[in-house]
């Protein structure tokens, strides 16, 4: 099998022995690295999902990715004097 292949969410999934929602969120928390393709839905490579089947699972939810700081972070600060 081609390490680099690409799979769907779903395949990642079914992989992995999670819900394809669960998948989302280790995607969104930056756990599993995704490749954008040109249809709607995120691919990851089979050498990722290898790569968190080789991980120790941890309970819980997965932490929440970084908040992002740029145009909305300096709406709510007050204005120059």
């Amino acid at each position: 099998m081609d390490q680099d292949e690409l799979l769907s969410q779903a395949e990642a999934a079914r992989l992995l022995g999670l819900t394809r929602a669960r998948v989302a969120q280790l995607i969104d928390a930056g756990t599993l690295p995704y490749v954008e393709r040109a249809v709607i839905e995120r691919a990851v490579r089979r050498s990722e999902v290898e790569r968190l089947q080789a991980t120790p699972r941890r309970s819980g939810r997965p932490s929440k990715p970084p908040a992002a700081h740029g145009p909305a972070d300096q709406r709510t600060a007050p204005p120059p004097s």
